[in-house]
């Protein structure tokens, strides 16, 4: 990489000089569009004299014609390959050898091409949008409106065309695939994610395939999570201001609740999802509770489940609220901990081992083993300790040597509790499991 400098003389005018030897490399110029950085990692630059603008590369060589304008884009790895100049009002797009390989337009779009997302661009002439390859050869129609994601953006075959205030998915042959529909959704399709779509109409929403088929009735509302995000094979709907879980073929496989959370089944994490209902009797007017996707439901209604463990297919694990307290539950629906301030997640309930570690009365936190207390209790209610907990990332339980290491985010220890390896046999557990009531 040639180091530079953009310096200014007395007379206000611009030059590159060689950072190394001192050496100007370029003519004197009214103004110069990039600064030291730019020029540097992509080896071009516009500079302007007069009212009109050239583009140079990094040795002063002149690549373009001069332009009323000229706009260089970077794309995401931040080089240059191609740029648009504007001459009586119109542009056209050009390569670095200062080859037009377009015609004059009204208007192209930075998007595609220019930020090497892909080989296709959008060019406005008046009030019409149509899409264009690398070669210069036009591949749709002309349409009111073109959106830049999925095609253009290099994300998927598919893009989104606007006409008479209506929207339709065609392929990048131009081939229209779907039907005119009041809004098209870019989730799933259009982004690349999966081979399915969203698309509102009359109010109403239903799921369409890459083939415009539909696989869902109308509905008064569809989540984008699962299926048309490509995580799954079901997706969430409602209905009545109440919602189900559907299968790819458009089957219904829950009963109504008044909410459903993606996690777990819905997320291609697990066979399990969350579900909510009405409880007037509970302080949060609430009580949640997990099924399985055969519509089975597996736990108690409690007045909350925590994501980790079980639903996001760490373990067979997780975590319930009664109140302001917490509590481990397995699949089986056995209570595992006694009811707790705080559990933190790491262990246990993420799958990573048989320990993990609990908040008693704000006061104290100590080290537990799924069949009972494993240390001795520490201050919790410190400033210092406080602190650790809002950054702690991970924690490791080494049992051969007896800690709980808890680090940060960067993999720094941030300090270590004492426990001892947990050798409980049988008839011990039989009796922790009788003083919790299990």
């Amino acid at each position: 990489m040639r180091i530079i400098d953009v310096r200014r003389n007395s007379d206000g005018k611009r030059a590159i000089y060689d950072r190394i030897t001192g050496q100007r490399i370029s003519d004197f110029f009214d103004e110069i569009g990039q600064n030291d950085r730019v020029i540097m990692i992509t080896g071009y630059y516009t500079a302007r004299k007069g009212k009109k603008w050239a583009v140079f590369n990094i040795d002063g060589k002149q690549i373009s014609n001069w332009y009323d304008r000229i706009v260089l884009q970077q794309g995401e790895d931040e080089s240059i390959n191609y740029y648009i100049a504007m001459k009586y009002g119109k542009w056209a797009l050009f390569d670095l050898t200062g080859k037009r390989i377009s015609d004059f337009f009204d208007f192209i779009s930075l998007y595609g091409l220019l930020r090497g997302e892909s080989n296709y661009y959008i060019a406005r002439n008046g009030k019409q949008f149509a899409i264009y390859d690398k070669d210069g050869r036009r591949i749709s129609e002309w349409f009111d409106e073109i959106k830049p994601e999925g095609l253009i953006q290099g994300k998927s075959e598919y893009f989104i065309a606007v006409k008479d205030r209506k929207n339709a998915v065609f392929d990048k042959d131009g081939k229209q695939i779907s039907e005119w529909l009041d809004e098209i959704y870019i989730a799933g399709l259009i982004e690349g994610q999966s081979d399915y779509f969203i698309a509102r109409d009359r109010g109403l929403y239903a799921i369409f395939d890459k083939n415009g088929r539909q696989i869902s009735k109308w509905l008064e509302w569809i989540d984008i999570h699962g299926l048309v995000k490509g995580e799954s094979d079901y997706f969430i709907a409602s209905k009545s201001h109440n919602y189900a879980i559907f299968d790819k073929d458009g089957k219904q496989i829950s009963k109504w609740f008044y909410a459903i959370e993606p996690y777990g089944l819905v997320e291609g994490k697990s066979e399990y999802y969350l579900a909510k209902n009405r409880d007037y009797n509970s302080v949060s007017g609430f009580k949640v509770a997990i099924f399985h996707k055969d519509g089975k439901r597996i736990t108690k209604w409690f007045e909350d489940i925590e994501p980790d463990g079980l639903l996001n297919g760490e373990s067979l694990y997780f975590i319930a609220n009664k109140g302001i307290k917490k509590a481990i539950f397995d699949i089986n629906g056995n209570q595992i901990s006694e009811w707790f301030n705080d559990i933190w997640k790491y262990g246990l309930v993420e799958g990573t081992s048989d320990y993990f570690i609990a908040v008693k009365d704000d006061k104290v936190v100590a080290v537990y083993h799924q069949w009972g207390k494993a240390s001795e209790d520490y201050e919790y209610d410190s400033k210092e300790f406080k602190k650790i907990k809002k950054n702690i990332h991970s924690i490791k339980f080494n049992e051969k040597m007896g800690k709980a290491e808890l680090y940060d985010k960067y993999g720094k220890l941030l300090t270590e509790l004492d426990f001892k390896p947990f050798k409980m046999h049988r008839e011990e557990f039989l009796d922790y499991t009788k003083l919790l009531n299990i």
